[in-house]
């Protein structure tokens, strides 16, 4: 029976698990109706049938299936020797340098310059960043798979398998990562002045009237006391009237204010900026040096101070109840949107036979981390509350290593995680420029 090496991502896919008892992963079915309708989103009917057939886990074991070895070394040589022939990857990565593709009908289409940092929320989106050491002078690559909130499980699953493909076009060596829609990490967002959300896509079509929604973001300014440092790897120190201010990034939420700091409220071509009732006159005035800070960076932006505290609350769209009073240290602040991470092993118990239902988390670190903690023998998933880093170790078996990426899906899901959260799976051995991963094990 052939099947369409498509259909099988899409199924790798939608493949949903589960940990009980601590952290070991089970499988859940899928019933073969999902199956029918998968093969109608892929617009393939003449798999139909056999796609009914493979997509129907309680009858044939995922071991039994090629679908279970789609990283093992003979896939990743038949994706190789696919993206060869893949005319949208010729010549690019050789020199540093942005890349984005749109997913249109399957196929990956070059998206134009002009329109970098704007994503259509029915579609998918490659992105290849090539980065050169100052001292090497050698490129290191990351390739981004960005999926809309609106979608189709089709097009996501084309966008996951020609990630994949792009990675093995550069024989593995580029740092894979998963984006969501108004769940973009950090280092995603850097790579573009702004992150724009336009309506429809390639299957709906797209009205040039309707408003472009910015990606909104909420930054804490607040001072630090001695011996203060900020908690985040996303935030940074700035510095004013000789004092020193922790600008950090919190949930968008009116629960992540109070009344004794001040807060700036990106809007994309809107910088707001509000101060607490107990905030001094030298916190306000950093809030609007900060607020001044991020608008330079962007095209037309306009910076606007906020004197009614319900007017803040309504860009929030909360409520002023949720305010909390003024807090004495930076430990009782709301949790960061990148806090300082839980670092957790992936273990098959020694099993090396054992299938992927068998693997185990097993939490080694809680903040504080250091490189020590990586263990070379394991894959590592460190959960910073907003992004999921994954590691996988030189000496990983490889029921670890295919274990790792849904792994990070069934953790999501058994601690009640948005799904959409951001995944980066990194390589022992290869460059990781990600600064967040780098500050969080700089010891």
């Amino acid at each position: 029976m052939k099947i369409s090496l498509l259909l099988q991502t899409l199924f790798l896919c939608q493949l949903q698990f589960q940990v009980v008892e601590g952290a070991r992963v089970r499988r859940r079915s899928r019933k073969s109706k999902k199956a029918v309708q998968l093969a109608k989103d892929a617009n393939d009917a003449k798999d139909a049938n056999d796609a009914k057939d493979i997509l129907e886990p309680n009858d044939i074991p995922l071991e039994e299936t090629n679908v279970a070895m789609m990283n093992s070394d003979e896939a990743r040589e038949a994706r190789h020797a696919a993206a060869t022939k893949e005319d949208a990857w010729n010549g690019v990565g050789n020199e540093a340098g942005t890349c984005v593709w749109r997913i249109e009908q399957f196929k990956v289409v070059k998206w134009p310059e002009s329109k970098y940092g704007q994503f259509h929320e029915g579609d998918c989106y490659i992105v290849l960043q090539a980065e050169e050491d100052k001292d090497s002078h050698k490129l290191s690559r990351n390739v981004f798979f960005w999926l809309g909130g609106k979608a189709k499980v089709a097009e996501r699953g084309t966008a996951a398998y020609k990630t994949v493909e792009l990675s093995d076009y550069f024989q593995g060596e580029p740092t894979q990562h998963r984006e969501v829609m108004g769940a973009e990490s950090v280092q995603f967002r850097g790579l573009f002045d702004e992150i724009d959300y336009l309506e429809g896509g390639v299957a709906t079509g797209f009205n040039p009237l309707a408003p472009v929604q910015h990606r909104k973001t909420l930054f804490i300014v607040r001072k630090l006391q001695n011996g203060e440092v900020c908690k985040s790897p996303a935030a940074h120190e700035f510095k004013a009237n000789n004092a020193e201010y922790c600008v950090m990034e919190l949930h968008m939420a009116t629960t992540s204010l109070n009344h004794g700091d001040c807060f700036v409220l990106d809007e994309g071509l809107h910088i707001s900026h509000w101060c607490g009732q107990e905030s001094s006159p030298f916190a306000k005035y950093a809030a609007a040096s900060v607020a001044q800070s991020v608008s330079r960076g962007k095209h037309n932006a306009k910076t606007h101070k906020v004197d009614k505290t319900s007017d803040f609350v309504e860009l929030l769209g909360g409520s002023a109840n949720d305010i909390q009073a003024p807090i004495k240290s930076l430990d009782a602040l709301p949790q960061p949107v990148l806090g300082a991470g839980v670092l957790y092993e992936l273990s098959n118990d020694a099993d090396e036979s054992a299938d992927m239902s068998k693997l185990n988390l097993v939490e080694k670190g809680r903040g504080d981390l250091t490189k020590s903690m990586l263990n070379s023998d394991k894959v590592i998933l460190v959960d910073t509350d907003s992004e999921i880093f994954l590691w996988i170790g030189k000496g990983a078996s490889e029921t670890e290593r295919r274990g790792a990426w849904r792994t990070a899906t069934t953790y999501l899901d058994v601690n009640n995680k948005s799904p959409d959260t951001a995944v980066h799976l990194f390589k022992e051995g290869q460059p990781i420029s990600n600064e967040q991963w780098n500050k969080i094990f700089k010891k």
